[in-house]
């Protein structure tokens, strides 16, 4: 992020603001990262608003004022978007919907007391029971405030093991899909009600590592969806849309 930065805007980062990956808070010690920065407060629709976090101008910037298009494709530090005489689609630093840069998730049979909690990632594993074939259980969404206190929204993951093992169904907000042991699944899609009057789509993918003896199932950040994105991932807005529509569904996540 520094050198993309530094190329953006010609200065350095004492300038610019951007020393590494992290960089401690104003008045404490305790590291943030540098690719996100949160306004404070909610906007009206109960949602987390998000800002530039690079000072200085970028040289596309300089070519907007002097009517020159650009074309920005997932430059480091783009997120928001920022208006362009062009379009951008944002890069490094577009979180997932959550707003962290990567919630994965590993959803086992193996049981805790066999696992180390202190392991690194270990707070990405949900432990689930299996009743024959079947297995019921939560995706993990962001947080939505409710009167005082934070709630985690979930959706309902329904795992159906097929045929000895060798595949599964996976069902999610009412579509299903088959996924065999060792393979991607396609997109899933899904929408979480973050605020008063907004639903966050998301899209994500399973891997399916194993079934028998332990079930073992991979599920990747849920991306922002381009096709009706809840934060300024792009600019102009439909231009994530327009990509999606030409070229299917994408990662939207930075990274």
């Amino acid at each position: 992020p520094v050198s993309w930065t530094t190329i953006a805007t010609g200065r350095g980062p004492g300038e610019h603001g951007i020393f590494d990956f992290i960089q401690r808070e104003v008045g404490g010690y305790l590291p943030r990262l540098s690719l996100l920065k949160q306004k404070q407060g909610l906007n009206l629709k109960g949602t987390t608003e998000y800002e530039n976090p690079i000072r200085g101008t970028p040289f596309w910037e300089i070519s907007s004022k002097r009517g020159i298009a650009s074309t920005v494709i997932r430059w480091p530090l783009t997120f928001p978007a920022q208006p362009v005489h062009g379009r951008m689609l944002s890069g490094l630093g577009v979180p997932e919907i959550t707003g962290l840069l990567n919630k994965y998730t590993l959803f086992t049979t193996i049981s805790k007391t066999k696992t180390n909690p202190a392991a690194d990632g270990a707070e990405h594993v949900v432990q689930v029971k299996r009743k024959g074939d079947r297995i019921e259980t939560q995706i993990r969404g962001p947080m939505r405030q409710e009167a005082f206190r934070a709630v985690e929204l979930q959706i309902p993951l329904q795992i159906e093991i097929l045929e000895g093992g060798e595949a599964a169904n996976l069902e999610v907000d009412g579509r299903s899909q088959r996924v065999e042991v060792g393979a991607w699944s396609n997109w899933f899609e899904a929408k979480f009600r973050v605020g008063i009057l907004k639903k966050a789509k998301v899209t994500f993918k399973f891997y399916l590592q194993s079934t028998r003896p332990e079930l073992r199932l991979y599920q990747t950040s849920l991306q922002i969806d381009p096709r009706d994105p809840v934060f300024r991932i792009s600019f102009p807005d439909h231009y994530a849309a327009e990509i999606a529509r030409e070229n299917g569904l994408y990662y939207t996540q930075g990274m």
